[in-house]
């Protein structure tokens, strides 16, 4: 892209002239907007000089293609300018063009008339010509000879720069042949010469003699002849005396009237007299728009011409050419030709200003933006002072500052190209309506006097619709016997107002949307039809979403809120659950008691996922163990996750049991988190300790002072 104008000239040449030529030109792609883009000027010229270009097409449009044709026929050089003016949206990407040239004819021939050297030719010497023959041209010439002009003998071929092949005879013909193998170049014959001898006046000396030439203007006639019979010659000849003559001139521009005026004043006199001639005096002005001729007939010789609005030509650049004859009289004629730029009084401009399309304006945030406006002097005469601005009283937007101007000078035809840093305020301003700018290009004229133009473009602000929320994803990992609330934010981030927010539920969640409850303190959230009715720019609605998680089965949960609004919009909030509960017990539960004993004790059953375990069941299956010892709990609901639950179980061994190991299992089963199995070991401990029960009874009685002695027993079996 490009930040300034850039151009490129290609140059054409053919060494004949061109028969017709196109050109085309493709510019980048871009969305065009019409009337409402800022894009750049793409342009197409041509020229035959290089010093004054024609515009042939151009367009603002991206991806656009222009094709051309170029009149050039009949010329043998022509230049093609390309050229971009702002172009970061629509640079010229390619260039093409097609031309055909005109071409030679590949032979030709010409006979010249039967040249007489009269009656006194004597014999040829030598024949030379100048000629040109480029590669691939040749040129052949040719001469016959006849002795009395009818009666022809043989074409000769003759070398350049040597003796004429041809018979001498009195009449001679040449014959030129030209060829080319290339139709692009051709020979170029100049002339031709023919050295002779002949008889002349005197053969052993010369005949001379001088005469006065006459002072009295006109024809004269001198006659040569001789009259002895040993010398031969007769001519006579018209001489003509013409007064060598002088022609002075001078011009201005007279700007003081009603009309501009282009006044020249033309004197014709001898030069070897000094005398004025009374002569026709004619002065034609002229261009290809228009031409005045006006003349007189003494000397000096002033000629006014009127030029602008109502006068005879329309000012520009033009020709003027000077012609003073007086040929009746013998006087040499003069003539004179230049160049001027005859300006109009007054002059007028074009303001080209593109209109603006803003784009991400944000109430309450000011908005700046730089804009091109060019101005070019259409009028016939240059203006000074140049001066842009805005007129306050006529435009809606008024802080504009001017960023990069141009020349306060502008000639015919000169553009100017000016930046302004224009500012579109933060409020006061509604989105999709026109706001006007009134240009005003202020200028002093040529003959002091001061014009102005004015031109409107507008400024509308494109209606940007957009909405975000915050978070956009909600993700639930922990403590889920517990509700979860999550705030999303709803903002309007565009600059017009959003309508019927609605919120739906996508069909293929995988979360029952009964685990969720919506919930907005916005002043228009309509909680049975689950919408805000509005929402304006740049404000913010809560959207309070409860994750109320109901079934604990293992797994992962999504589920999705579509929000849209009338602008077209749509959003996405997505929820997703792990729920994964996790029961932890021991493996390996290891008992020792005596006999004859009842023990009881807890198991702990710990909850160590995110959810709860649900609907606990034990069940004890014995080994070697008897099922009438143990006793336990067998349901237990639900154990929250991060708790635990002591399940409760009692151990009774008989009186008198052996000692040794036993042992069972516990097989606990849960709803949502599996089966486990402990394994328990009971030890019954060996008891070295009796107990005697006699079936007689004696009763003893012992003193005080017998206490701490015992009688010795004696057990029989």
């Amino acid at each position: 892209s490009m930040s300034a104008d850039g151009y490129i000239i290609y140059n054409y040449t053919t060494s004949i002239s061109f028969f017709n030529a196109t050109a085309n030109i493709t510019t980048d792609f871009n969305t065009s907007l019409g009337g409402w883009s800022e894009e750049g000027n793409a342009t197409i010229w041509y020229s035959t000089n290089l010093s004054e270009f024609v515009l042939l097409a151009n367009t603002t449009e991206a991806n656009k293609t222009l094709a051309v044709k170029i009149p050039i026929a009949n010329t043998s050089r022509f230049y093609i300018r390309i050229a971009s003016t702002q172009t970061p949206q629509n640079p010229i990407t390619s260039y093409g063009i097609e031309y055909m040239a005109n071409e030679y004819a590949t032979n030709g021939s010409y006979t010249s008339n039967a040249i007489d050297f009269g009656q006194n030719f004597l014999g040829f010497t030598t024949i030379t010509w100048n000629a040109e023959t480029p590669t691939s041209t040749n040129i052949t010439v040719q001469t016959r000879t006849s002795a009395n002009g009818s009666a022809w003998e043989g074409w000769q071929e003759n070398v350049n720069n040597t003796q004429l092949a041809s018979a001498d005879n009195r009449y001679l013909q040449y014959r030129l042949t030209l060829t080319t193998s290339n139709a692009l170049y051709t020979p170029q014959f100049y002339n031709l010469t023919v050295r002779y001898t002949q008889r002349v006046t005197s053969v052993n000396g010369t005949a001379s003699g001088s005469i006065i030439a006459s002072t009295t203007l006109g024809n004269h006639t001198m006659l040569v002849n001789t009259s002895t019979e040993l010398l031969y010659g007769y001519d006579e000849t018209i001489f003509t005396v013409w007064a060598p003559t002088h022609m002075a001139y001078w011009h201005t521009q007279d700007f003081s009237g009603s009309i501009a005026v282009f006044n020249i004043t033309v004197n014709y006199s001898r030069t070897d007299t000094g005398e004025l001639i009374n002569g026709l005096i004619n002065v034609t002005v002229a261009n290809s728009t228009a031409s005045v001729s006006k003349n007189c007939l003494v000397s000096p010789c002033t000629l006014y011409f009127t030029v602008g609005s109502g006068g005879e030509l329309t000012g520009g650049i033009y020709n003027v050419s000077i012609l003073a004859t007086n040929n009746a009289s013998y006087y040499w004629q003069r003539e004179a030709s230049f160049e001027r730029l005859l300006n109009s009084k007054t002059t007028n401009v074009n303001i080209s200003v593109a209109n603006k399309l803003v784009y991400g304006y944000t109430v309450g945030i000011s908005y700046s933006y730089l804009h091109n406006i060019s101005v070019t002097n259409i009028g016939n005469a240059p203006l000074f002072n140049l001066s842009l601005s805005i007129d306050p009283a006529t435009s809606h937007i008024t802080d504009i500052v001017l960023y990069s101007g141009c020349n306060s000078t502008l000639n015919t035809s000169e553009i100017c190209n000016a930046t302004f840093n224009i500012t579109i305020p933060g409020s006061g301003y509604e989105p999709d309506t026109d706001y006007y700018i009134a240009w005003k290009a202020s200028w002093r004229n040529i003959d002091q006097s001061n014009g102005e133009k004015f031109e409107f473009s507008t400024v509308r602000i494109v209606g940007t619709s957009n909405m975000t929320a915050t978070p956009q994803l909600i993700n639930i990992t922990s403590n889920l016997s517990q509700n979860h609330t999550t705030v999303v934010k709803i903002t309007n981030n565009g600059n017009t107002e959003l309508d019927n927010l609605r919120l739906a539920y996508a069909y293929d969640a995988t979360m029952p949307e009964s685990w969720l409850i919506l919930r907005s303190n916005h002043s228009n959230w309509d909680s049975q039809q689950m919408l805000w009715t509005s929402l304006a720019a740049s404000t913010i609605a809560n959207l309070n979403i409860t994750v109320d998680v109901l079934n604990f089965t293992p797994g992962i949960y999504f589920g999705t809120y579509n929000i849209t609004c009338d602008q077209g919009l749509i959003i996405q909030i997505n929820i997703s659950v792990l729920v994964a509960p996790n029961l932890s017990v021991l493996d390996v539960l290891s008992i020792s008691l005596p006999h004859n004993i009842n023990y009881s004790s807890t198991i702990v059953l710990n909850s160590t996922g995110n959810s709860p375990v649900q609907n606990i069941t034990a069940n004890f299956t014995n080994l070697t163990m008897p099922l009438a010892w143990f006793d336990y709990e067998r349901n237990v609901t639900e154990i929250e996750e991060n708790n635990y639950h002591g399940l409760i179980y009692n151990i009774s061994v008989p009186y008198m049991q052996d000692p040794g190991n036993y042992n069972g299992t516990l097989n606990i089963t849960t709803a949502n988190s599996g089966n486990q199995t402990i394994v328990i070991n009971l030890t019954i401990l060996a008891n070295r300790s009796w107990i005697f029960s006699p079936t007689y009874n004696t009763t003893v009685n012992f003193s005080i002072a017998q206490a701490g002695v015992f009688a010795n027993i004696t057990v029989v079996n």
